[in-house]
């Protein structure tokens, strides 16, 4: 450092912020202390994650909360994700993906009559649709009839299978 440079001390940095020497020193230790549990806490993850790779975090959270409290570690589930986040640690949710629509297939395919109607008021058009609800069983299968206009369901189907009631 060149001559004409002032150092600073931390009484006079503390006094510019509004804060003591000792919450100065406090915070510091603190911020280490902090920074050691997040290592611990990262490994710890490390090594549940090596036994089960495809654990979910709160899960995870759960199964070492004993063990990061008798480490004298307190964290909340918040904290603890985002520790993970920072950390690139979460695993990324699998979709379950079901796909709905062939539209290759052999059947007549309609055109598409109200392309080019004006819809002015409700009960005009009515349009349906087709979902597959995912259960613990299997799918069901709901069947909506809707306005175009007014987006209201005006009926509803729900069965186990495709066929016509």
């Amino acid at each position: 450092m060149g001559k004409d440079v002032k150092s600073v001390t931390v009484k006079e940095l503390c006094s510019q912020v509004g804060i003591s020497r000792q919450g100065f020193y406090k915070a510091r230790r603190e911020k280490v202390k902090q920074d050691l549990n997040e290592l611990e806490i990262v490994e710890m993850v490390k090594l549940e994650r090596f036994k089960h790779p495809m654990m979910g975090a709160r899960k995870l959270h759960s199964k070492l909360k004993s063990l990061l409290f008798n480490a004298g570690i307190e964290i909340g589930r918040d904290r603890f994700f985002k520790l993970l986040k920072k950390h690139n640690l979460l695993i990324k949710r699998r979709i379950r993906y079901c796909k709905t629509t062939n539209s290759n297939h052999s059947f007549r395919k309609y055109n598409n009559l109200i392309k080019d109607i004006e819809i002015i008021k409700p009960n005009q058009v009515w349009v349906s649709d087709l979902t597959y609800i995912s259960t613990r069983e299997g799918f069901l299968y709901l069947s909506l009839i809707t306005d175009a206009y007014s987006r209201k369901i005006v009926g509803h189907e729900v069965n186990d299978t495709l066929e016509s009631i």
